[in-house]
């Protein structure tokens, strides 16, 4: 599914090092998008395993399911369009995540939040969902860490 015009791709520098031992980029590329829905984009712009190591492959792993292994961190980008909701979902992770831009609606069980530009929620293992009130898109990043094992 090809991403929607609104999307623009986040421009993604990894650095390592030169044959010389000096640092360098070593990726310099748009990161790939995955539309999970006609409306709906993910990119994923990391994914390790902890500790973190410093060198190894540069492009993550590509997962329409957002699904993150025991002991797995993943490094995301997400863009919901005005009048489009995500209903209901939990997964098995802490999720730190920022409004870049527009505003968003967190829905929970009991109750809901708006985020604005700036605003930034830990999600934390709960059943959520989210909802994009705004004339623009909704811009979010979002460091998820696994809770399993």
């Amino acid at each position: 599914m090809e991403p929607p015009r609104f999307f623009r791709p986040s421009r993604r520098v990894v650095t390592g090092t030169d044959a010389a031992g000096r640092s360098c980029v070593v990726s310099d590329a748009p990161a790939d998008a995955i539309a999970v829905q006609p409306d709906y984009v993910l990119e994923d712009l990391w994914a390790m395993g902890l500790p973190a190591p410093a060198l190894g492959p540069v492009e993550p792993p590509q997962d329409p399911d957002g699904a993150i292994g025991p002991g797995q961190v993943r490094w995301r980008t997400c863009t919901i369009p005005p009048g489009v909701a995500i209903g209901f979902h939990a997964t098995d992770t802490v999720d730190c995540v920022v409004v870049l831009s527009g505003r968003l609606v967190l829905t929970l069980e009991a109750q809901e939040v708006t985020l604005d530009r700036g605003d930034c929620v830990i999600q934390r293992n709960t059943r959520h969902g989210w909802r994009n009130p705004g004339p623009e898109p909704c811009v979010l990043v979002a460091a998820m860490a696994s809770t399993a094992g």
